[in-house]
């Protein structure tokens, strides 16, 4: 049971302690706002006590002064002594001027001031009748003078006058009766409420002194963050006094500038600045005495002899004589400036070395950027061009859609290759057009995308296109006649050739006997170079048939059409060990018929080029190729040197001499226009005595199956 009493206390004490600090801190405000009160209001009653002592002061001058005018007329009435007059002009201007005090002290109280509105015709009447009786007296003779001393004017006037000051003087005394009692009963309540506070505020203090020691507290717990934030900070801190010594630094100077701490205070910071900020850190300091803040970049010197850049931001103590002060390094950051500076520079340099015309636009249409080509192209000069909207350099009719163009493009920014904008013209300020190319990029900038455009001048290009499509129309026609020639004379070359071979085997064969042995050797020669050009003929028939011959597409599978072709290579591969190792090939879209010309072809100077190898192995497979499918045909036979590879697919062109391997130099030419009519390429790679290897591509090969390296296993074999 004590110990819910007890918790029940603390829980009471726990809530009441808030609220007795609220009522006390109420009963506080509210004595010290009576208090206030009562003083305001005994001020206020004190200042009205004041304010009726001072017009009664002035009515008691008003009638004092006005006593002093009669007194002046009269003295000098009976002495013509001019100082009276003067007496007289000062008591004048005296009741003015207290008459318009007395206005304003009364203005609060209308019925003084109806008063004074009546008091002060009189007076003004009195004092007018005081200067006539003075000229009356001035303009009397000497016999009627002493007339004038004896009468006195206005005594009616002047008891009226006083009756009227002595009426507002009785009111005034009643108000300070009043407001002098109200004074007194102020000044009681200011007692009273002064002592209410006295009593509160003694009792506040001893509350006072407990929250001023929990304050402290919390101040050494907060100045015990502050000095951790201050050793842990990333950035340097520091505290200098004007002295221009450190007082204090955090670890961060430490680590940056490699100095201890000790170091760092015990020699004045300008030395630890670089000779040429000087000037700068002295200006800055002088700037932050003035305005109260500091912020600048200098170089310190490290312990390290290196300097580093740092960004300070300072707030000085006046009255202290400290600055506080904290500095980041950003010598990086000055470095990766300075080399976007330089990368800008060589932007801007190969903006304006750039060979084709370059513009940039921002996303309104207006022309940014200029390079010296586009003057020289367009030409305007850089000053006409910058503002102007990018339509003036292109012809009227493309204009209008220009803009919704623009504004497609930069909604879905994508470079576009020269080309890709179709064709389209340029206007020069003299209003010439002329064709050009595009080529569009853009570049985001803090200040919005610009859409930049390379401008190549195509009007060359376009005459050099006309002449090269004129040559190509003329070398065709001359093509056609050269084959056409050339099967003509094929075709006329058959029959004597047939009856040449054909009289040489009838003496041969029926006449041997009547030749002796070089008779007999020069006749085979005959046959022998008849029957190679006999081969000669039909392989340049062959060929003007390849060339004239149109491709008949079909989707191919060429793994059977290479199988066909070796099996009808096997009566040449007799007595001969040679190893076919042929790979999945994809299907193409091609000529059947000439493709198998093509492997018929490769594959036979294959199979000729290995005859001195044992084994002799052929390869067909496929292969990767800049990205490219590529069919190869490759054989580890004798080779060629590649510095004669330009020679390869020329007419009656051979690599090897005739004695060591046959051929009529025509089989590589028909194979590279059947590629060609394929709209596909081939090439080759060779070392001598280390084999060939003959690639091609076609435009219709299956580009979606993987390559497939040759099995030496699962493929066609011949073997002799």
């Amino acid at each position: 049971m004590e110990f819910l009493r007890s918790e029940h206390m603390k829980s009471y004490l726990k809530s009441a302690v808030p609220w007795g600090i609220g009522l006390s801190l109420a009963l506080v405000v509210g004595a010290t706002v009576l208090s206030f009160r009562n003083l305001a209001e005994q001020s206020e009653d004190a200042e009205w006590v004041v304010h009726t002592h001072v017009v009664i002061e002035r009515l008691q001058t008003l009638r004092s002064e006005l006593l002093k005018v009669e007194n002046a007329r009269r003295g000098y009435v009976l002495t013509d002594d001019k100082e009276f007059l003067g007496r007289l002009s000062a008591a004048r201007d005296e009741i003015h001027k207290t008459l318009g005090a007395l206005r304003a002290l009364i203005a609060d109280n209308p019925s003084q001031l109806k008063r004074l509105d009546e008091l002060q015709p009189l007076i003004q009447a009195r004092l007018e009748l005081v200067e006539q009786s003075l000229a009356q007296f001035h303009a009397a003779q000497p016999g009627d003078r002493e007339q004038a001393r004896l009468t006195l004017p206005g005594a009616e006037l002047t008891t009226r006058i006083l009756a009227a000051l002595d009426g507002m003087r009785a009111e005034e005394g009643a108000l300070l009766q009043q407001r002098s009692e109200e004074a007194q009963q102020s000044a009681r309540r200011s007692r009273l409420a002064l002592a209410l506070c006295t009593v509160t505020t003694i009792g506040l203090i001893l509350m006072a002194f407990m929250l001023l020691r929990k304050e402290v507290q919390e101040r050494a717990r907060a100045e015990e963050d502050l000095n951790r934030f201050f050793n842990v900070s990333a950035d340097m801190m520091c505290v200098a006094g004007t002295d221009g010594y450190f007082k204090r630094v955090n670890p961060a100077f430490e680590r940056t500038l490699g100095y201890s701490a000790a170091e760092l205070l015990s020699r004045p910071y300008l030395d630890f600045v670089h000779p040429d900020d000087l000037a700068v850190t002295q200006a800055a300091a002088q700037t932050a005495s003035a305005t109260g803040l500091m912020s600048f970049e200098n170089r310190y010197r490290t312990k390290q002899g290196d300097f580093r850049w740092l960004n300070w931001n300072s707030s000085p103590d006046q009255q202290r004589g400290v600055i506080y002060a904290a500095a980041r390094d950003v010598t990086e950051t000055r470095a990766a400036h300075e080399q976007l500076r330089a990368s800008e520079a060589r932007f801007r340099q190969l903006v304006e070395s750039a060979a084709d015309a370059i513009v940039g636009v921002d996303e309104r249409g207006a022309i940014v950027l200029v390079n010296a080509r586009a003057e020289r192209l367009f030409g305007y000069g850089r000053e006409e061009l910058l503002g102007q909207p990018e339509e003036i350099l292109m012809p009227e009719r493309f204009r209008a859609a220009h803009a919704r163009h623009r504004s497609e493009y930069l909604a879905h920014p994508v470079t576009r290759p020269m080309g890709a904008e179709g064709e389209r013209y340029g206007m020069h300020k003299s209003g010439a057009e002329f064709p050009v190319d595009l080529s569009l990029s853009h570049l985001h900038t803090d200040q919005g995308q610009i859409l930049m455009s390379i401008v190549c001048d195509m009007t060359e290009r376009k005459r050099a296109q006309e002449e090269l499509k004129l040559r190509t129309i003329e070398l065709e026609a001359a093509n056609k006649e050269l084959e056409a020639f050339t099967s003509s004379v094929a075709h006329d070359l058959r029959a004597p050739l047939r009856h040449v071979d054909g009289f040489s085997r009838i003496l041969i064969e029926e006449h041997a006997g009547q030749l002796n042995a070089e008779g007999r050797r020069l006749l085979d020669r005959v046959r022998h170079a008849t029957q190679h050009m006999g081969e000669l003929v039909d392989d340049l028939l062959n060929l003007s048939r390849v060339s004239r011959r149109e491709i008949a597409p079909l989707v191919t599978d060429l793994n059977p059409l290479v199988r066909e072709v070796i099996n009808g290579l096997q009566t040449s591969c007799q007595d001969r060990h040679v190893d076919f190792r042929v790979g999945t090939l994809p299907f193409a879209e091609c000529d059947p018929g000439l493709m198998r010309q093509v492997f018929a072809n490769l594959l036979a100077n294959a199979v000729k080029f290995t005859r001195p190898r044992d084994p002799a192995i052929i390869e067909v497979g496929q292969s990767e190729y800049d990205g490219t499918r590529a069919i190869f045909v490759r054989d580890n036979g004798v080779g060629f040197s590649m510095k004669y590879a330009d020679k390869l697919f020329g007419v009656f062109q051979r690599l090897h001499r005739p004695e060591d391997f046959e051929g009529t130099g025509v089989g590589l030419v028909t194979v590279q226009r059947i590629v060609q009519k394929h709209n596909g390429r081939i090439w080759a790679e060779a070392e001598v005595d280390r084999g060939a290897a003959f690639y091609f591509t076609l435009e219709g090969l299956d580009n979606r199956r993987a390559a497939d390296t040759p099995r030496p296993a699962g493929g066609v074999h011949a073997r002799g």
